[in-house]
């Protein structure tokens, strides 16, 4: 049986927690950030949790983690 491999472009994108949750940057922070209100910027900060209907693709695409 051959090894199982990780995308890599997806391995680089997102990253499991400990209890299995699929955690991902922010999207739409990449540019274009000084016409934007304070508090978008500060919402936009840092990461986010994966809705749960992609978790099952991205873990398979993930299999060791």
């Amino acid at each position: 049986m051959p090894k199982m491999k990780t995308k890599k472009a997806v391995s680089k994108r997102f990253s499991l927690t400990a209890k299995g949750k699929v955690r991902s940057t922010q999207a739409n922070t990449q540019h274009r950030m000084r016409n934007r209100q304070s508090s978008t910027l500060r919402r936009q900060r840092g990461t986010s949790i994966v809705s749960k209907d992609m978790w099952d693709k991205i873990k398979s695409w993930l299999p060791n983690g």
